[in-house]
């Protein structure tokens, strides 16, 4: 009987410790996700030339989740697509009943064809409503072309920072709430 009471003991102890452990995981992926809030409310509130600067040095997947943010801002809801397999949207946005993909594409050389092309299959294969392809560079005048005949919406680097203006505007002392 005392050999059973020990091993049930030693279960719980076991069971609450894997218990434990598992909460303060979920905790610190919490933390992260406050943690990158936070950090795109800083970048938010950089100075013009800092901020062009971080922008410039961000990773992809950093570049559309402050796109997202900056987009919450205007009322737009969504999300990240999957790091691979996104069929040519990296964001899916929403706003007045609207379904629109979103091409975020952070490069330091103009922005082609290919781009408009991707997001062109990412409307059908996500039967999206609108398309729209942000870089913090330029598009060249073929994308250009392209996008003005098959209605896809360019946000080029001076439109991203005007937006980016617009949306610290709201609020210049931006906090994390």
């Amino acid at each position: 009987m005392e050999l059973m009471i020990t091993f049930l003991i030693s279960a719980m102890c076991s069971w609450i410790l894997h218990l434990a452990i598992s909460l303060y995981e979920s905790s610190s992926e919490t933390e992260k996700v406050e943690k990158k809030e936070m950090d795109i409310i800083k970048i938010l509130n950089l100075n013009h030339f800092e901020l062009i600067k971080k922008i410039d040095g961000m990773l992809g997947k950093e570049f559309e989740l402050f796109l997202l943010r900056i987009l919450e801002r205007f009322g737009y809801w969504g999300y990240q697509t999957a790091d691979s397999g996104d069929y040519g949207a990296d964001l899916i946005v929403f706003k007045d009943g609207l379904k629109i993909v979103v091409q975020a594409k952070r490069y330091s050389k103009s922005v082609g064809i290919k781009a408009i092309q991707e997001v062109l299959g990412a409307v059908k294969y996500y039967n999206a409503d609108k398309a729209l392809v942000i870089t913090n560079s330029r598009f060249t005048k073929q994308a250009e072309g392209l996008a003005a005949k098959s209605d896809v919406d360019l946000c080029d680097r001076s439109q991203l920072f005007d937006l980016i203006v617009r949306a610290r505007g709201d609020n210049q002392n931006l906090s994390y709430s």
